[in-house]
């Protein structure tokens, strides 16, 4: 199980293969990838998880724009956004 190993490779043990993290910031490829849509909040969870399923992922990680979050960056370059 995916989240097994990404459990094992923090805490520095030997899993049955290497654990990665992927970087998803572009909701209509989850959409298209899923059928969901991130930007829905009834939908942004189910979503969420939709894409670890699909992808079997062992760590996962966001780098998702919102509106109450006027400062973000993105793999090192800053976003700032008005208001």
């Amino acid at each position: 199980m995916s989240y097994e190993r990404g459990w094992q490779a923090l805490n520095l043990e030997m899993p049955d293969r290497i654990p990665h993290t992927e970087y998803v910031s572009n909701p209509e490829w989850v959409k298209r990838l899923t059928g969901l849509d991130m930007r829905d909040p009834e939908q942004a969870a189910e979503a969420r998880l939709a894409l670890v399923r699909e992808w079997d992922y062992d760590l996962r990680w966001y780098n998702m724009a919102h509106p109450s979050q006027p400062r973000m960056t993105h793999m090192g370059t800053a976003i700032w956004s008005e208001d």
